[in-house]
């Protein structure tokens, strides 16, 4: 309490203003030192160019749906229009009011009302809302979807997409869509017919870019039990430093730990003027 009063009086002279001579109560100073800190904190305009796809999959999966942001609307600006983007940005973060502080999305919560957040990475503009009323500065004409019903599929490259959707625990589950997954596993299939497990396991480890969110894990776990079959039936063998018999190399057929399967998924920037990592 003590600290609170001090900073009523002591703060508002570091802004340039001096309550000093008037005389008000310690709480009312701390009310104008609230209503000024807000203004502070607005000055600095929201975050909402993510500098990755990595970034993008990260903030959607782990804050944004984490805290309740389950209806989302996706919009996918034309290249053509590059030159235009920011402006089109300043109109959606303009039209559904995404610009607003810590404590005035708390106060929103408080009232039942929905809090609105807004991303873009390269053409993809990202539109969230918690549950809650509409407020009725906010021009809701867009369609949104419940991610507990609608999951959002993410195509990062032309080879590889992502499912994201809310699990039964309440996170947000993320996994290779099914014909990411299955490209996958016709690529496997078709390097082993090469019959050279160097290329097989270098070719595999091309899916340990992919961040490893327990989802994805588990497909990943599951392509290399595939990738031990497809060696399997194309007689692709490995030297184990042994002799046999007739003293010639033994050889073996490839296991699961001959892939290098990696299960940790780093944190990763999300915005230009984030910290890294």
């Amino acid at each position: 309490m003590d600290g609170l009063k001090r900073m009523a009086n002591v703060e508002t002279k570091n802004w340039g203003f001096d309550l000093g001579g008037l005389n008000l109560s310690w709480r009312t100073r701390a009310r104008v030192f609230s209503d000024h800190w807000e203004v502070v904190c607005m000055r600095k305009k929201q975050q909402y160019k993510v500098v990755s796809w990595q970034g993008l999959l990260q903030y959607i999966s782990k804050s944004l749906i984490g805290k309740g942001y389950y209806y989302w609307h996706l919009t996918k600006l034309p290249t053509s229009k590059k030159d235009k983007w920011e402006r089109i940005d300043e109109k959606l973060i303009s039209k559904y009011q995404t610009d607003k502080s810590k404590h005035q999305r708390h106060r929103k919560k408080a009232k039942g009302e929905a809090n609105f957040m807004y991303i873009r990475y390269q053409g993809m503009a990202f539109i969230f809302h918690t549950e809650g009323d509409i407020p009725e500065d906010v021009e809701y004409s867009d369609k949104f979807y419940d991610i507990r019903q609608n999951p959002i599929f993410l195509k990062v490259s032309d080879e590889v997409s992502f499912r994201i959707q809310l699990s039964e625990n309440g996170k947000a589950h993320v996994a290779l869509d099914k014909d990411t997954y299955q490209g996958f596993k016709a690529m496997l299939h078709n390097v082993a017919k090469r019959k050279n497990p160097v290329i097989l396991k270098d070719s595999y480890n091309r899916i340990n870019g992919i961040p490893s969110y327990s989802g994805v894990l588990k497909q990943k776990k599951q392509l290399a039990e595939y990738a031990v079959r497809q060696a399997e039936k194309n007689d692709i063998r490995i030297s184990i430093n042994q002799k046999d018999q007739k003293g010639g190399a033994k050889t073996r057929f490839l296991r699961i730990g001959d892939f290098r399967i990696y299960s940790k998924s780093k944190t990763v920037q999300v915005f230009e003027d984030d910290p890294p990592g």
